[in-house]
Parts: structure tokens; C-alpha cells; sequence
């Protein structure tokens, strides 16, 4: 799936790239996308890894940026759609999660405030590719 994703950023960010190799690789943002659906926690953070470094580059301009976007949005099957959108609900969730996570640690510590941080740490390790890990430490 990166193989695909670089060949796909090279050749989208090249102008001078003919049409027809535009069109060639065009199926490759919608496979990477359906990867989104595969059981493994590591697969959706490849895609999301992929997404924000090939598909969309998080390292160009905001304007281009949402660009890049916006024709991703536009040129992907309705599967490819429902994954991007589910990978948006994850990444909304986990960042929540993190939020709440950091404003348990201003709080002043008590021995209830440890049980929700516990309990915040238990949430974000599902998130993780490794869950044990994260509750080791």
C-alpha cells in the first residue's frame, strides 16, 4: 500500500505527467482508502499515515492542500467516501479522548482524578496498534 501511495504522489505532483498516466493511477487513492476497512489497527494507521503524507500532503500549502482534497473527494468511489469519513469520526474521537486526557492532568491529584485517568488511558490504547504497551507504562 505504500509502494502505491508514493507512485500515486509522484506522479499527481508532477506537471508534467500526460493525462493518460493521471488516469492509469487514478484507482490507487480509492484501494488505499478501502484499506481503511481491513481488522487490523496498524492497516487504518497506514492509511490514515498515507492519506496525510501521499494523498493529501500535509507539507504543501493550505490552499493547495485543500485541493488536493477536494479532487480526492471528488474522483473517489462511494466505499472510498465512507472510509474517509469513518477515518475523520476516529481521528475526531481520539483527539477528544486526548483532550480529555490532559485536562484530567490539571486537575489536582486525587484518588478519583487517578481512576479517570486510568480509565481514559484503558480508552486510548484501543486506538493503539499495541494496547499493552500503552498500559505497561
Amino acid at each position: 500500500m505504500s509502494g502505491l501511495a508514493l507512485i500515486y504522489r509522484k506522479h499527481l505532483s508532477d506537471p508534467d505527467v500526460p493525462n493518460a498516466t493521471k488516469k492509469a493511477v487514478t484507482w490507487i487513492k480509492d484501494k488505499i482508502l478501502h484499506g481503511y476497512y481491513m481488522s487490523g489497527m496498524e492497516d487504518r494507521l497506514l492509511v490514515e499515515r498515507l492519506l496525510n503524507t501521499c494523498l493529501v500532503p500535509y507539507q504543501l500549502p493550505a490552499a493547495e492542500r485543500m485541493k488536493k482534497l477536494y479532487h480526492l473527494l471528488g474522483t473517489v468511489d462511494d466505499h472510498a467516501i465512507k472510509a474517509f469519513m469513518e477515518l475523520q469520526k476516529n481521528q475526531l474521537c481520539v483527539r477528544k479522548l486526548v483532550l480529555e486526557w490532559l485536562e484530567l492532568h490539571r486537575r489536582s491529584y486525587t484518588v478519583e482524578v487517578s481512576k479517570e485517568i486510568g480509565l481514559k488511558l484503558q480508552a486510548l490504547s484501543r486506538c493503539l496498534p499495541e494496547p499493552v504497551k500503552l498500559m505497561n507504562f
